[in-house]
């Protein structure tokens, strides 16, 4: 008698352990695509930034060009 109560004792930990890995499992899964989606926006946005850095940094170059032809031509 109690060792058939060990033994059910012992499958039912085993199977409850199994739930938990598989719910870990899921989690992991889910978290994985989670993360994917984050990169992917990172980098849009760091190519957004790219591209304004260059905007600005054109802008600049522009203005004190024309800043310094404007007093050259005087």
């Amino acid at each position: 008698m109690n060792t058939n109560l060990r033994q059910l004792r012992t499958i039912r930990v085993e199977e409850e352990l199994k739930a938990q890995r598989e719910i870990i499992a899921s989690l992991q899964r889910e978290m994985n695509t989670l993360f994917e989606k984050i990169d992917k926006r990172f980098e849009a946005l760091e190519k957004r930034l790219s591209f304004l850095q260059w905007l600005v940094a054109s802008g600049f170059t522009f203005v004190s060009i024309l800043i310094t032809l404007v007093n050259f031509l005087k």
